[in-house]
């Protein structure tokens, strides 16, 4: 018979996918903050971004109170139970840029466009604003 030989050798393969954006620990307090409503990977990446702009709306440059006097049709801070449309923050916070999550906010607000009016506005834009970063790069030869 024949010997067998038995490797432990084994090569890790890696994860297949998007690398996670979100650190393990700001993961586990984004699903502590949001409870059971934020299991998957797409709802810890909404709940990323949902911060990434309350927190440019709270940077309000002429501080919170007019901050929650600007935004009231997205979120009301002073509530206990923050009201807020989080799926338009969460788009909000896909823009990157604070002073342009604000202005957009505004916008938003002045018209009190509907959830699915303001995302598909808000994709709009970044969509937007990626060709225009193509068209900017330099062609490679």
């Amino acid at each position: 018979m024949g010997d067998v030989i038995i490797s432990t050798n084994f090569v890790e393969k890696p994860k297949r996918g998007r690398p996670p954006i979100i650190p393990p620990e700001i993961r586990a307090a984004i699903r502590s903050l949001w409870g059971n409503g934020c299991t998957s990977r797409a709802g810890l990446q909404n709940g990323w971004y949902y911060g990434k702009a309350i927190k440019a709306l709270l940077d309000h440059p002429d501080g919170q109170e007019a901050a929650q006097a600007a935004y009231r049709y997205l979120v009301d801070f002073n509530s206990n139970d923050v009201k807020s449309k989080r799926t338009i923050l969460a788009e909000l916070g896909r823009v990157g840029d604070p002073h342009m999550i604000r202005q957009l906010a505004e916008v938003i607000c002045m018209e009190e466009f509907s959830t699915e009016e303001a995302v598909r506005r808000l994709r709009l834009y970044r969509r937007y604003l990626r060709e225009a970063q193509l068209e900017e790069a330099p062609q490679k030869a």
